[in-house]
């Protein structure tokens, strides 16, 4: 789905933030929604068919976090989840987890987030086909693992919607990553 076809939720509980993130992002998505909280959030998710919601983590009444996991609760529809914050609440990993597709923090530059919607909003088999860029060096990553079990229990590999995470061994340049996992036992 293209972002100028989609429907945005924005929650944020700073009224003026959220008069002007609506208006910027009314010039890229179809349709915005605002709202002031995560329970003003889900009215407007049993009202309206959203296709990404960006939210704010720490509000008053319902923040960001509990917003998500009522969303994953509910039987209905179930949109990705942008996550913003001023403060260093939670890791990408703890977002992840969480059901986020992304953490971004205060001040947000609204390329970032535009992209992070459009992210939000591709097919995962997509986001796995887009072709290397070949101008670009790519990092290689070599890791074994005594099994793939052994790994899961460590905690240094995890599976998620939409990818993986590997703990590695060395720095990692921005850009397209060769990788190769071994897994010794299986």
């Amino acid at each position: 789905m293209q972002l100028e076809e989609a429907s945005l939720l924005l929650v944020d509980d700073e009224p003026v933030l959220l008069d002007v993130m609506g208006a910027l992002f009314g010039d890229f998505v179809g349709h915005v929604f605002c709202a002031g909280n995560g329970a003003e959030a889900l009215q407007v998710l049993a009202a309206q068919r959203i296709d990404v919601i960006v939210t704010d983590v720490r509000m008053p009444v319902m923040d960001g976090i509990t917003l998500i996991k009522k969303i994953n609760e509910a039987h209905g529809q179930k949109p990705p989840v942008i996550l913003t914050t001023g403060f260093s609440d939670l890791t990408l990993r703890e977002a992840q987890d969480l059901g986020a597709q992304a953490i971004l923090g205060k001040p947000i530059a609204h390329e970032d987030l535009l992209h992070e919607m459009r992210r939000s909003l591709r097919d995962p088999d997509e986001l796995w086909q887009e072709p290397d860029r070949a101008t670009v060096t790519h990092t290689n990553l070599t890791t074994s693992f005594e099994s793939l079990d052994a790994a899961l229990r460590e905690e240094r590999i995890a599976f998620g919607r939409r990818g993986f995470c590997i703990e590695g061994m060395s720095s990692l340049q921005e850009g397209p990553i060769d990788f190769t996992l071994n897994f010794k036992a299986d």
